[in-house]
């Protein structure tokens, strides 16, 4: 312990509020602007909706509507038969390595006898 400033060795060091305050004053406008960036994208996203909406033919629509949803139904089918073969592959390998210690194990147990 520190006599002199009442302090144990190895503490940190408290600062004064008003050392934090420009931090915490960043900080805060920080997450207002990303609030207010993030507000703002989502009244311009639902603005060119509406603009999609009123000025583009239906069929048109629908159409798109049908590839986008294809190229969806695709993309999500290729990445989960990706994550399934690498899983199958790694509890086949797990499978063979377990074996492969229970063989040894009882390979040791024989011997022993």
């Amino acid at each position: 312990v520190n006599v002199a400033k009442g302090v144990p060795r190895g503490a940190p060091s408290t600062k004064s509020a008003q050392e934090q305050g420009p931090k915490n004053e960043s900080a805060t406008r920080a997450a207002a602007r990303g609030t207010l960036f993030s507000l703002g994208l989502r009244v311009f996203s639902f603005g060119l909706t509406q603009v999609t909406m009123r000025f583009v033919d239906p069929t048109v629509l629908g159409r798109a509507s049908v590839q986008l949803e294809l190229l969806l139904n695709t993309a999500l089918f290729l990445s989960r038969e990706g994550f399934r073969l690498s899983l199958t592959r790694s509890i086949q390998e797990r499978d063979t390595d377990l074996s492969l210690q229970q063989t040894d194990t009882s390979e040791k147990n024989i011997q022993k006898r």
